[in-house]
């Protein structure tokens, strides 16, 4: 697809946090909303982000572009240690990517991958502008 940031950056469709026999306080991120944009980084266009990390570690959301005409559904996983793995699905398109990487405090650092495109091994920090779920 032209102009796909999923081809070109990674799956960010489905974050699904599990925290088996670990006490909240025991993790080391906070949960909330993590919303924000990123710049563009070479040829991968710029992307707004919307993430929520539940108080179950289940991370949702979805990822924008080209002005938010384009989006992906983000859903995945959270381990205990903080490190993720979520799986992005366009939204009326077929473009999917794999973002991974860690969450400590109140900072997520994502990695796209798997999207054949220029976002492809980018890498970005960004932290959490929402507290939430008594966080």
């Amino acid at each position: 697809m032209k102009n796909n940031p999923l081809h070109t950056f990674g799956v960010v469709a489905g974050i699904t946090l599990v925290l088996p026999g670990i006490a909240v306080s025991e993790v080391p991120y906070n949960k909330g909303l993590y919303s924000f944009h990123t710049d563009e980084l070479g040829a991968c266009p710029g992307l707004d982000w919307h993430v929520t990390l539940g108080p179950d570690g289940k991370l949702t959301g979805m990822v924008s572009w080209d002005g938010m005409k384009r989006l992906a559904k983000l859903q995945g996983n959270i381990q205990p240690d903080g490190h993720l793995t979520m799986n992005a699905q366009e939204v009326g398109g077929s473009g999917t990517a794999t973002v991974v990487g860690s969450a400590t405090g109140n900072f997520l650092t994502l990695t796209i991958n798997g999207t054949g495109g220029p976002c492809d091994g980018k890498t970005v920090q960004v932290g959490r502008n929402t507290p939430g779920y008594g966080g």
